[in-house]
């Protein structure tokens, strides 16, 4: 019987490629494999040819083996069975999906990829080519793993109740690396968790989901310590597998750069790892990623200790493996094999993924490394210890509005207009996606102003949103364009909405209803799924009772999103969480001057007076700030937003998307092309008003004069932020001034919300006034949170507060969130 020769391609020619495909060398029947056969016939490297060939040299490949100088020449080679990629982990995603696009099996380095999106993509890749796909956890191929499991299965350990794993290594950074290495380089996705604490959790995983008959996945707690790029140096997580019977199973898991599990190499400090049961335990010695001693220790004394061999041509064949400059003894294989023998078998029977980590569970553990350094967040910062909110699993059961423009499975998705009536979406957004993954229940879809446009919600197609406040009997305007997810939160049908914030939506309508309106950093949430005004202003924000609540929704939404690219990347989310700091004691406060306009209102200007006031009281200091450019904030956006709106809205024509008018349009339309009729009849007479405008201002005759000019503004609005922060931008190279301020703290809205009598009264231009305080900060992408001051009104069905607005420098949106929720427990404290 012929054997089973599997042809292997190795993409990229590193160190771990080195390394197993040294391995493949050896002959399988050294490890009792007497039916396959692995072979290296080709390899790629993206620098060079010559690379490729000295590489395939230096691993014994036959001559005939074919050297690449890209990637792609790889994956197109028909000769190639299967593709071992073997790149640092940030370009796992892209070249594992080269591969599979092209039909070859692919075994991945670990870990699989940067987050569990990109791996569901791989995933669905991977399926629709038909084609073999598993991560290179080897040590779970190992005979040692396979001893521990069935150890777990048969009972012999009784109900296995904790496993701790430590991959923990000495590496020394400051002296071993340069910031460009890629064990701490944020942009080669850097760090003790993807490169160590993959190898812990394998363990939790083995033996604690793996092992079980119906696996749910764990709940995550976790630390973490950060190197000076802002690449975790150490992180420990603690996880929580549920059990049926509720006697749930805990698993600790720690890698670290600064200390070592096994500091002599000779493992005198004991297992790095156990699995604990009911009737004893077994302990394993290190290292974590090939581990060689065992010992079986049960509660009626017995004890089995076993060492664990790695098969290879032996002592005096000359040959050695290794990695990274520590070599096994002559002739001992590296373990990189058995992985190897997996695919093979799984090829030649016509599995798709692997015996002991399916794709699933792959998926499962890559969503716990997704949630490991958002927890780290919560439950290491300084400021988490006051909010109740700040752990994961909060959202369970809460109900959740969403504005009408962002995309639901279970509820139409209209963006509040006729042309898109009665419109069902096949996908979801990413943010109701993440929500859903932490509990929330989308109960309720709300109104808005027509695709975004307007400032008080009365230009949706259903008709107008009307507050649940009024004055002298007359409904107020409930802000807009957000406003019914505003009004969903102000009566309490909702705990929490989600609105999305373009110049104001947001924190206008969080003003007007007496409610807290966050809107983050741009690029921190994810907008995919969601319906288009302007995309370089457009952002997902909260709307919530207050600062609590709102820091909950957005940390369960703050996540990297691949088919986002406003998404801000994982190494920019690193910088900014590296920048993070507590509460100071003495907050220094900027006051805007530009803010202090002649047209505030006396009561806004009372409550902003009075929260400064009370702020000084507690031992913050005040500091008057300039913003020159606001006074051309306003003007800017509204040539920038409806530019971009006027691109937006060209699809929708009835034809590829948008509803089709209707067939008795009148003698008036019929002349008109289908287009022009659809749009007539779909769009409201607000949004023709800024696709109008938008369209003038990128004319020929008008680009200059007006787009390119908002551009600059924009830019200087941005610059002027940058001068009164003390905290740098992480975006921008610009060292931030030692006399800056924390925040800033100014109104929301110049006036009290008006009613909707003096709302029709007013021209377009005067509505357009209502953000002058809300647009600086979008212009500038900055987060900022609107929080309710109250105020005693003579009426009492009149909103009883004012909307003041912190703002805060580019990614320092904990800190927004913590000013307000400071500031909203000072001033209702009384209430």
């Amino acid at each position: 019987m012929s054997k089973f020769q599997l042809k292997w391609g190795i993409l990229a020619t590193g160190g771990i490629a080195e390394t197993f495909a040294r391995d493949l060398w050896v002959n399988p029947e050294t490890r009792g494999v007497k039916d396959i056969e692995h072979v290296v016939v080709a390899a790629a490297s993206s620098s060079s040819a010559k690379r490729a060939q000295d590489f395939l040299k230096e691993v014994r490949a036959p001559e005939s083996a074919k050297a690449y100088g890209s990637y792609k020449e790889l994956a197109q080679d028909p000769n190639v069975d299967i593709i071992y990629v073997a790149t640092p982990h940030s370009h796992h995603y892209q070249n594992a999906r080269l591969c599979l696009e092209a039909g070859k099996n692919v075994l991945c380095e670990k870990a699989f990829t940067t987050n569990a999106q990109q791996l569901e993509k791989l995933i669905e890749i991977a399926k629709s080519k038909n084609v073999f796909l598993m991560e290179a956890v080897w040590t779970r191929y190992f005979p040692l793993s396979i001893y521990i499991r069935e150890l777990i299965t048969s009972g012999k350990l009784g109900n296995v109740w904790r496993t701790t794993a430590d991959l923990s290594m000495n590496l020394n950074p400051e002296e071993a690396f340069d910031d460009s290495n890629r064990m701490v380089n944020l942009d080669l996705a850097g760090g003790a968790l993807l490169d160590l604490g993959i190898y812990s959790l394998t363990w939790l995983f083995q033996t604690l989901y793996h092992t079980q008959s119906d696996p749910q996945p764990p709940t995550v707690l976790s630390t973490a310590t950060k190197y000076k790029t802002g690449a975790d140096e150490s992180t420990s997580m603690l996880l929580t597998f549920p059990r049926k019977d509720g006697n749930d199973a805990h698993g600790f898991a720690t890698a670290s750069m600064r200390v070592s599990a096994d500091p002599d190499s000779k493992g005198t400090a004991g297992p790095a790892i156990r699995v604990q049961g009911q009737h004893g335990e077994v302990q394993i010695w290190p290292p974590a990623f090939r581990p060689y001693r065992t010992r079986l220790v049960l509660s009626d004394g017995i004890v089995e200790d076993k060492t664990w061999e790695f098969p290879g041509p032996g002592a005096g064949s000359g040959w050695k493996n290794g990695f990274g400059g520590s070599w096994q003894p002559e002739g001992q294989g590296q373990g990189m094999f058995w992985e190897a023998d997996e695919c093979a078998f799984a090829l030649q029977s016509g599995r798709k993924e692997g015996k002991y980590e399916g794709l699933q569970e792959s998926l499962v553990i890559m969503k716990v490394m997704d949630e490991v350094p958002r927890c780290a967040t919560s439950f290491v910062s300084p400021r988490a210890g006051h909010s109740e909110q700040s752990h994961q699993g909060t959202l369970n059961g809460k109900a959740i509005a969403v504005k009408d423009n962002i995309n639901t499975i279970d509820h139409p998705t209209t963006a509040s207009s006729n042309i898109l009536a009665g419109l069902n979406t096949p996908f979801e957004a990413t943010v109701i996606k993440l929500l859903k993954e932490h509990g929330a229940e989308i109960t309720s879809k709300t109104d808005l102003d027509e695709f975004g446009m307007g400032s008080h919600t009365q230009t949706a197609a259903t008709g107008p949103a009307l507050s649940p406040y009024s004055r002298n009997g007359v409904p107020l305007s409930p802000g807009g364009s957000s406003g019914g997810s505003a009004i969903a939160v102000a009566t309490g049908q909702a705990w929490a909405a989600l609105g999305t914030d373009t110049g104001g939506s947001v924190r206008l309508p969080a003003a007007y209803t007496g409610v807290c309106g966050f809107k983050p950093s741009y690029g921190l949430l994810s907008r995919w799924g969601v319906i288009q005004y302007a995309n370089s202003l457009d952002t997902v924000g909260v709307l919530a009772k207050d600062a609590v609540c709102a820091r909950a929704m957005f940390r369960a939404m703050n996540a990297y999103d691949e088919q986002d690219p406003s998404s801000l990347w994982p190494s920019t989310r690193a910088r900014i969480a590296s920048h993070q700091r507590a509460l100071p004691r003495s907050l220094r406060i900027g006051l805007p001057i530009e803010y202090n306009v002649t047209e505030l209102a006396p009561i806004v200007r009372d409550c902003w007076l009075r929260t400064l006031q009370k702020m000084e009281s507690l031992g913050h200091s005040l500091h008057a700030v300039s913003l020159p450019t606001t006074q051309q904030a306003l003007s800017a956006y509204y040539v920038l937003a409806p530019a971009e709106a006027s691109s937006n809205l060209a699809k929708y024509d009835g034809i590829r998307y948008g509803r089709r008018p209707s067939l008795d349009a009148g003698q008036s339309l019929e002349k008109l092309p289908l287009y022009a009729r659809a749009r007539y009849q779909g769009f409201g007479d607000e949004v023709k008003r800024r696709i109008l405008l938008g369209t003038y201002s990128l004319s020929s005759e008008a680009i200059d004069n007006y787009f390119i000019q908002a551009q600059k503004i924009r830019r200087l609005v941005q610059l002027d932020f940058n001068k009164v922060f003390t905290l740098q931008n992480p975006l921008l190279d610009v060292e931030p001034t030692d006399e800056g301020v924390d925040i800033l703290l100014a109104p929301t809205a110049p006036t009290l919300p008006p009613t909707i009598e003096e709302v029709s009264k007013l021209r377009a231009v005067d509505i357009y006034t209502n953000d002058v305080f809300t647009v600086p900060a979008s212009l500038a992408g900055l987060p900022a949170i609107s929080i309710p001051v109250p105020f005693q009104s003579t009426d009492p069905h009149d909103v009883q507060s004012v909307g003041l607005q912190v703002i805060g420098q580019f990614g320092d949106d904990e800190m927004v969130l913590d000013v307000g929720e400071l500031v909203h427990q000072t001033m209702n404290e009384s209430r």
